[in-house]
């Protein structure tokens, strides 16, 4: 089920100002304390910012919103035994919503406390009611309260009675009831009439059956008609008349229906396509209804009014996998309403909306999906293109047109397959050439030359050997690039600036490096050399004209690091670290002392590894000329079978944000990030197995 702001809040709220926007990718995961059932939003403490109300197996929590579309972690406001149906509704109309969930006592009935919580709950009706609805039944102006009793089979109306409810109205139907109750003027008479929907004579139709309100709390006349498979009916007025359709969900066509007198119905074909459970909310705000409804996979599609009942626009919002239910609201006060969905395993899936009834997400782009690919900005137009790289050595460069196109620019072969591949300024020219490694007998190395466009020369094949990790900076303070393999002996050779290299400088290191980075740790203009050792934790050498490393320093790290970075963190213009450790399994920042050493180291985050390590890489989230930490949980390492791409933005000195988890929709080994959309921050390139096809996850 999909739904929209409860009651009152349908009128878009301004959120809170926030300092700093956090990172916001299309779809971003806040976490619940278990696997969340249905969810509705709205301002339960009335700060300007919506929040989220969510029901558990045994509680109600609601995450309270930040007003820039993220949620506070989740607080408890019903323990216990809670049906998975539950209504927010200003009940006394004291412009503060009240919450009503079914329960195994009864209806529990909790009215705000006016500080973001809620009072003790006052329990009214029969045990075991559920799917809850309000609606002023008898037309007095109060809002009463309808519900479906499963032992009965019956429809329970509670009539509003001064602060409480009077004796419950019970109305049998004798037949078992699936999906929603709704309530709405069926039948055009002004009274509030009930729709449901049974199940049929056979396993593949339902009955949705009317029962005609007389005003009074209590129904007359039942009128019915058959769909196939319906699991649920949605009510209102599509075509702008003035009078209620039905529209049951199922298999087959989408149909609407309306009431044509004497217990008859007309209906008319609004969509051919297969969609369960529809749901009708103004998603674009132009003023009509829309219609959503869960697609395939992690896909909802939008069918979206023309203003006259015609749905012949299709969009869609791209999703994690979704659980239960999700529902629609302005998260970040952008007046446009974003996405949120339960999610199968526990927490919510914000997508945001980047204008009314458009959201940003995945895009498919025209690169080849079984390559691997590289990013860097070929043409230096300020935004990253893609070089891809694949088996039986062909490769193509695709230089991005702004606009999340990308346009084919070279396409070439290499004698052989290449791997650990990177784009860096070999020549000296300013712009990016490409450098890597072929998979033959030698495993050569190779560069090709960019010409400024994206366009490479014939590629040089050059017979250095393998000998570890290796990395391209500038060791000698030359302004060119030279190679060095951080491996026993560590290896140095110096680039000539024209995309070659000169015999190696070797040195020895402090003992078998494995996770190595590159950077210039004392500000001199040469790259020092920090690395992880197997046993006895972290050592640096410092550069020297001559391209080859000093003695190694011990930075007073001792722990056994599995992966790490040099970054700028805390905004003092020196290089700090971030390194991954197994025992026990953290995320660790270290601040840089300027000579070489590190201090002040503060844990991240606690991340369990299991027998895999995450991958780790840095990149600019956001505009504060900070680097941000990025970490890739392999899809092995997680229950819903999907990779994590979780984002730990940087905050100077006082730390790192909580990490924001964006499900990608395959492994890749490493995150191919770059800045491709011009707004100064990072974005994703992901292949997606499912679709066969890349995909780009643009920050909104």
């Amino acid at each position: 089920m999909i739904r929209t702001l409860p009651g009152v809040m349908f009128v878009v709220a301004s959120a809170l100002a926030v300092a700093q926007a956090p990172v916001r990718f299309p779809v971003t995961v806040w976490p619940t304390d278990d696997t969340p059932g249905e969810v509705k939003l709205g301002d339960f403490d009335s700060n300007g910012a919506v929040d989220a109300v969510v029901a558990m197996p045994f509680a109600l929590e609601v995450l309270d919103g930040d007003g820039g579309g993220g949620f506070a972690p989740p607080r408890t406001l019903v323990q216990g035994c809670v049906s998975s149906s539950f209504e927010l509704v200003d009940l006394d109309r004291d412009g503060w919503l009240d919450l009503v969930a079914g329960t195994c006592a009864g209806l529990s009935v909790l009215r705000s406390d006016h500080a973001g919580g809620a009072l003790p709950p006052q329990v009214v009706g029969g045990v075991e009611l559920s799917e809850v609805g309000a609606a002023d039944v008898d037309g007095d102006g109060a809002l009463d309260l309808v519900a479906w009793d499963g032992v009965q089979n019956a429809a329970v109306v509670l009539l509003a009675q001064g602060a409480g409810f009077a004796a419950p109205l019970v109305h049998r139907f004798g037949f078992e009831h699936s999906g929603r109750l709704r309530c709405g003027d069926v039948d055009g008479d002004g009274d509030v009439d009930l729709a449901l929907v049974f199940r049929g004579s056979s396993p593949w139709t339902t009955r949705v059956v009317v029962a005609s309100g007389a005003g009074d709390g209590t129904f007359g006349e039942r009128w019915s008609f058959d769909a196939i498979y319906a699991g649920d009916v949605e009510l209102g007025d599509i075509d702008g008349d003035g009078a209620v359709e039905l529209l049951p969900g199922g298999f087959g066509t989408l149909r609407a229906y309306s009431y044509a007198g004497a217990g008859r119905f007309a209906s008319r074909e609004l969509s051919a396509a297969w969609g369960p459970s529809p749901s009708l909310v103004d998603v674009d705000l132009d003023g009509d209804l829309d219609i959503a409804r869960p697609g395939w996979s992690s896909t909802v599609e939008l069918l979206v009014n023309d203003g006259s009942g015609q749905f012949s626009e299709r969009r869609s919002i791209h999703s994690c996998e979704t659980g239960i239910d999700a529902a629609f609201g302005d998260l970040n006060g952008d007046h446009a309403l974003d996405f949120v969905a339960t999610r199968l395993g526990s927490g919510l899936c914000v997508t945001l909306a980047t204008q009314p009834g458009l959201f940003a997400a995945r895009r498919p782009v025209p690169l080849p999906w079984n390559r691997l690919h590289v990013v860097g900005d070929l043409d230096s137009d300020g935004i990253d293109d893609v070089v891809a790289f694949g088996a039986g050595g062909h490769f193509e460069s695709y230089v991005n047109d702004g606009l999340g196109g990308f346009d084919l620019r070279w396409r070439a072969h290499l004698p052989a397959s290449t791997f650990r591949t990177q784009l860096v300024d070999l020549d000296g020219d300013g712009d990016r050439d490409w450098i890597g490694r072929l998979e033959d007998a030698a495993q050569s190395l190779f560069t090709c030359a960019n010409d400024g466009s994206g366009r490479f020369a014939t590629a040089v094949v050059s017979a250095l050997p393998l000998l570890g990790e290796e990395h391209l900076a500038d060791i000698d303070g030359d302004g060119r690039a030279d190679l060095v393999a951080a491996a026993v002996p560590i290896r140095v050779w110096r680039g000539d600036g024209l995309g070659g290299f000169g015999s190696p400088v070797a040195t020895p290191p402090a003992g078998y490096p494995r996770a190595a980075d590159l950077g210039d740790l004392d500000g001199d203009g040469r790259a020092d050399l920090v690395y992880a050792l197997a046993t006895s934790g972290l050592a640096v050498q410092l550069g020297r004209a001559n391209a080859s490393f000093g003695p190694a320093l011990s930075p007073a790290i001792s722990v056994s690091v599995e992966a790490l970075e040099l970054g700028q963190f805390d905004g003092d213009g020196l290089l700090d670290m971030a390194f991954v450790t197994r025992t026990p399994p953290q995320l660790v920042r270290a601040r840089g002392d300027g000579a070489g050493g590190f201090h002040s180291l503060a844990v991240v985050a606690i991340e369990p590894f299991s027998i895999f390590t995450p991958v780790l890489a840095l990149a600019r989230f956001d505009r504060d000329a900070l680097d941000d930490i990025a970490l890739v949980r392999p899809f092995w390492m997680q229950a819903q079978g999907w990779s994590t791409f979780v984002v730990y933005t940087a905050r100077g000195t006082t730390g790192f944000d909580q990490g924001t988890e964006i499900p990608v929709p395959w492994f890749f080994e490493r995150p191919a990030l770059g800045d491709f959309d011009g707004d100064q921050r990072a974005d994703v390139v992901t292949c997606n197995d499912a679709t066969r096809r890349v995909e780009l996850l643009l920050q909104r």
